[in-house]
């Protein structure tokens, strides 16, 4: 049986199967449409779901009496000895190592890598020209070049000018390797391996040091310390929570309310263990009594770790800083202007003239 593209369809698969299947697919495009303007999906998400669920029991009830006729159905043969008969008859399926190769397949994986190879990468024919006799005689001697010219003291020192201190030893390189005492000259006095070994440690002491003088080591992260009243039955109900809530992407759709649901008990299970156990630590500090008590020693810390700073003092319209009681009277006459009546709309002058009147009268 096809159905559209050429794909086969199972013999058991129905028209109503086919429109609750369109039906999803349409609510899912409705839920990507509402995603992308921003309006509210759940009402869609919670019918989406109940439609994937209506359609896949119909999928599983079909296929599954599809399966019991076929199985109850009874021919000249039953359906064991046509499944055997079906492979029987079948050809035989080729390994994947196979490799047909001039009309012929090879039989395992060393033949299939040894034709590969001789295909891609051939063997070495003889020579028949006289230029290649000649290029394979001098295949081995030295290549027959002038060295390139040596850096002089200038080029060094151009280019170390032109190297970023903040970034690579520039300048730095420099004093180390003078200090070392290693110069030109040295170098070109070394006469054993020894010596030259020396020469390069020497030199890689120069450059380790330039390094660390100038880019910045990386300091290893201090990873923040634990509350005291944290124990190991939180981290063991953190880690429970944790799972619990990595299970619900992976679960099954009639499982996932359930999964939700034991994400919920632990969590709330945890937030109580935390709020219970940091409740006991602060009243183990209150009722521990000392030289001096819990608020005494808060004010002394605050006292010695906090900076006072002075009260920020204002400047006038020529720029000149005002004093304490200056800044106050500027801030009062910003925020609370002085009331002008010869600004006063009709209804404002209304207003006044009541609330004068009522004023005076009392």
């Amino acid at each position: 049986m096809r159905g559209k593209g050429g794909k086969y369809k199972p013999p058991w698969w129905l028209e109503e199967l086919e429109a609750q299947k369109l039906e999803i697919i349409k609510l899912h495009h409705r839920i990507q449409e509402a995603k992308r303007r921003g309006l509210a999906i759940e009402d869609l998400v919670q019918q989406h779901m109940t439609l994937k669920a209506a359609y896949a029991q119909n999928l599983r009830a079909e296929s599954t009496r599809s399966f019991r006729d076929f199985c109850s159905l009874q021919t000249k043969e039953n359906v064991w000895s046509l499944t055997n008969r079906l492979l029987k008859e079948s050809t035989a399926r080729r390994p994947p190592t196979t490799l047909k190769i001039n009309n012929k397949f090879t039989a395992d994986n060393y033949e299939t890598a040894t034709a590969l190879l001789n295909h891609f990468y051939p063997p070495d024919l003889p020579d028949t020209d006289p230029r290649h006799h000649e290029l394979t005689a001098h295949l081995d001697d030295t290549l027959d070049t002038n060295d390139e010219p040596p850096f002089t003291s200038e080029e060094v020192l151009e280019h170390l000018s032109l190297m970023n201190p903040n970034k690579a030893p520039g300048t730095e390189l420099e004093k180390a390797i003078n200090k070392k005492g290693l110069s030109k000259e040295s170098i070109e006095e070394i006469k054993t391996p020894i010596a030259l070994d020396e020469t390069v440690v020497e030199y890689t002491e120069c450059i380790l040091e330039a390094c660390n003088k100038i880019i910045p080591i990386i300091k290893r992260k201090q990873m923040p310390k634990a509350a005291k009243w944290w124990n190991a039955e939180l981290k063991e109900k953190k880690d429970e929570m944790i799972r619990i809530r990595r299970r619900i992407k992976n679960a099954h759709p009639k499982r996932k309310n359930h999964v939700i649901q034991q994400y919920l008990i632990a969590k709330e299970e945890y937030t109580r263990n935390i709020e219970r156990a940091s409740t006991k630590s602060w009243k183990e500090l209150c009722t521990k009594e000392e030289k001096e008590t819990i608020w005494q020693r808060t004010y002394r810390i605050l006292k010695v770790c906090t900076n006072r700073e002075e009260d920020k003092l204002l400047r006038d319209q020529n720029g000149e800083l005002l004093s304490t009681k200056e800044s106050a009277v500027l801030l009062a006459k910003t925020f609370y202007p002085d009331d002008n009546s010869n600004t006063d709309t009709e209804e404002q002058t209304e207003i006044r003239e009541k609330v004068k009147r009522i004023y005076y009268s009392d």
